[in-house]
C-alpha cells in the first residue's frame, strides 16, 4: 500500500509538471510595444520666428529678442547646439547663437553693402563671405577644415573648443549634407 501511495504521488507530480511544461511551451511571447515620445510646446505668436527672418533681421536682434525667439521656436536648442544644461546663457552667448543660426541659414553672418564689394577679390574673405565658386570645388576633407576655420574666424577658436564643434569628426554623409546646405544658400 505504501508503494502505491508513493507511486501515485510521483505519478501525479510527473503529470502536473508535464501539464505545466506543455502550457509554458505553447504560450506566445508578447511583442514589445513601440513607444513614441511627443514633446508639446506652446508657441507665442507675438514672438517673431528667428528661423524665418532675413539675415539683417537676425543680426539686428537684441540678446533678449534672440532668447525669446529661440526658446519659443527652438525649445531643444541646448541639444541642437550642444550647450550644457547647467550653462547660464549670457547676452554674449545669445548674440553668438544668433550668429550661428544666421550662418546656418544664410552661409555667413555679414551684411554686404553692395555687389561690387562682394566681387572685389582683394577684400573678399572666404571665411566671412564665401561664394558658391569658393565652396563647390572643395573635397569633404577640405570643407571640414574650412568650416572649422570659418567658425574660428567668426567666433574664435575658444568658442569652437568650448562648444565641441569639430567638422573633421563628422561622417562623409553629414559633411556632404552641410556642404549642400551651404551651397544652396549661396546660389
Amino acid at each position: 500500500m505504501k508503494k502505491r501511495i508513493i507511486s501515485l504521488v510521483l505519478l501525479s507530480a510527473i503529470l502536473v509538471s508535464s501539464i505545466v511544461s506543455m502550457t509554458a511551451c505553447g504560450s506566445k511571447e508578447e511583442e514589445p510595444t513601440a513607444y513614441t515620445e511627443t514633446i508639446t510646446t506652446e508657441i507665442d505668436p507675438s514672438v517673431p520666428n528667428i528661423t524665418e527672418m532675413t539675415k539683417a533681421e537676425i543680426l539686428s536682434l537684441s540678446a533678449d529678442e534672440v532668447k525669446q525667439s529661440v526658446e519659443n521656436y527652438l525649445p531643444n536648442y541646448r541639444k541642437i547646439y550642444k550647450i550644457d544644461e547647467n550653462r547660464e546663457m549670457t547676452d554674449k552667448d545669445w548674440k553668438s547663437l544668433a550668429t550661428i543660426i544666421c550662418i546656418q541659414l544664410y552661409g555667413s553672418a555679414t551684411i554686404e553693402n553692395s555687389e561690387s564689394e562682394v566681387g572685389d577679390t582683394e577684400s573678399h574673405d572666404i571665411y566671412v563671405a564665401p561664394t558658391y565658386d569658393d565652396i563647390y570645388p572643395m573635397t569633404l576633407k577640405e570643407f571640414a577644415l574650412y568650416m572649422n576655420k570659418a567658425v574660428d574666424t567668426q567666433y574664435g577658436e575658444e568658442y569652437r573648443t568650448e562648444n565641441e564643434i569639430d567638422y573633421t569628426k563628422l561622417t562623409d554623409e553629414e559633411l556632404q549634407s552641410q556642404k549642400d546646405a551651404l551651397l544652396d544658400t549661396l546660389l
